[in-house]
């Protein structure tokens, strides 16, 4: 299993020498593809940087978890904001899934 943990920026200049060692392994995903002030996304609204990456890494299993929390509500070991509790979505892809 594979964590990327990357800047999102940096993404497809790490993983594009290396992506034939990566197929059929568990790829996990935990990048935002946000600008450096952490105001924008860099990836417009017709697509995620998730799938960006999903279809680089066309023959691995792609797992997009981790990043719907911000790190600093992970590292305070605390699972309610505001009283309701967090949620962590985590969709699964696997390489036959995304030639459909």
């Amino acid at each position: 299993m594979i964590l990327l943990t990357l800047p999102y920026a940096e993404v497809k200049k790490a993983l594009t020498p290396v992506r034939q060692y990566l197929a059929r392994k568990v790829v996990v995903d935990v990048t935002n593809p946000i600008t450096p002030d952490h105001k924008s996304l860099v990836i417009g609204h017709t697509t995620s940087g998730a799938e960006e990456i999903a279809r680089l890494l066309d023959e691995s299993y792609f797992v997009k978890a981790l990043n719907t929390v911000f790190a600093e509500v992970y590292a305070g070991q605390d699972s309610r904001i505001d009283e309701q509790t967090i949620s962590v979505f985590s969709p699964v892809t696997t390489p036959t899934q995304k030639t459909k």
